[in-house]
């Protein structure tokens, strides 16, 4: 008879039940020339202290070891030690503000022992505005088995990209009032977003194409804007001026004294004009045509004005009566001719 004991053996998680230690014949001997190897296992592969280590083997004895009645004794003292992983979260993890989360964070992370897995997912801290998230561990967990060395990244988001493009064809009259607000179509906002401030434009007054600015308009800082811009037109005021009608002697030249009005439309505020007329000849006649002409001071040489002038057919320049009167005292010589005139 012999008695083989278990010895105590500690162990790092390994997945299997194997032990490295080595048991020993505590009561008894093998006969001269007997060979014998001894193994011993754990009682489960899981990670635990106060673990059962329980002996085997067969002696080499020629006769299959049944020349030996061999008691084994457990040893409860067995240590299987939790298993350190490294968990590391991937770095360059994005979204764009308003998209959703991914659906899962990824990571690398340290083998585990065949056949066992991960449950549980990453999760991160809280927030959908524009900046950087720390990933956290999460529910994520390897088992009992395994202690986990997590190491985090951050998870960004980024600025979402719009598009404003300024509507083409916005215009006023010169002279006018720019309207309230400059038009705008831009791509979609997230659902409660909204835009703040005002489109602006280039300064001027005169007729002309000014650019449309951003000015002050924002989306705020989730937003990146691509500005598409276009112009503001300012076009021509038009006026028509008519001329009036005017009576004069004839005096030899085409001036009428007459001062043309404006009949449609009307100056803008602070500028002046001085309208003139001439009839068409100088000559005598009735029903004659009378000519409007003049330039808006306007600080733009009169271009900010699309004028029609109206001719006025009711002219007349009259007569001019002169008196001829024959020099007394003209006389000849009988026989004499006459003067010449």
């Amino acid at each position: 008879p012999i008695t083989v004991t278990a010895v105590t053996d500690t162990k790092v998680y390994d997945g299997n039940t194997d032990s490295s230690g080595v048991p020993t014949i505590t009561l008894g001997s093998l006969a001269a020339g007997d060979t014998v190897i001894w193994t011993q296992t754990f009682d489960t592969k899981d990670v635990g202290v106060g673990k059962t280590l329980t002996p085997s083997g067969t002696v080499n004895d020629g006769n299959g070891g049944a020349n030996y009645a061999v008691t084994f004794v457990d040893d409860l003292t067995g240590v299987v030690s939790i298993l350190p992983i490294t968990v590391t979260v991937d770095p360059g993890q994005t979204k764009v503000y308003g998209d959703a989360d991914p659906a899962s964070f990824i990571y690398t992370n340290d083998p585990l022992i065949p056949g066992d897995s991960f449950a549980g997912v990453l999760t991160r801290i809280a927030g959908e505005n524009v900046g950087d998230y720390g990933i956290l561990q999460g529910t994520l967990d390897a088992g009992t088995n395994y202690v986990i060395n997590f190491v985090s990244d951050n998870f960004s988001i980024t600025t979402k990209p719009i598009t404003v493009t300024v509507d083409p064809g916005q215009t006023k009259v010169y002279g006018d009032a720019d309207p309230a607000s400059f038009i705008y179509t831009n791509d979609p906002l997230i659902p409660g977003d909204s835009f703040a401030g005002v489109l602006t434009r280039i300064a001027g007054e005169n007729v002309g194409d000014y650019g449309i600015l951003q000015g002050t308009l924002d989306a705020g800082t989730n937003y990146v804007i691509n500005f598409v811009s276009d112009n503001f037109s300012i076009t021509t005021k038009p006026i028509t001026v008519t001329a009036v009608t005017d009576t004069k002697v004839y005096d030899g030249n085409t001036d009428s004294s007459g001062v043309p009005t404006i009949t449609l439309g009307s100056l803008a505020a602070g500028d002046t004009v001085i309208w003139t007329q001439t009839f068409d000849t100088k000559d005598v006649g009735v029903g004659k045509t009378l000519t409007p002409s003049g330039t808006v001071n306007d600080g733009n040489g009169g271009a900010n004005y699309a004028v029609t002038f109206v001719d006025d057919l009711t002219g007349v320049v009259s007569i001019l009566p002169i008196t001829v009167t024959v020099d007394p005292g003209q006389t000849k010589v009988y026989g004499d001719a006459d003067p010449a005139s």
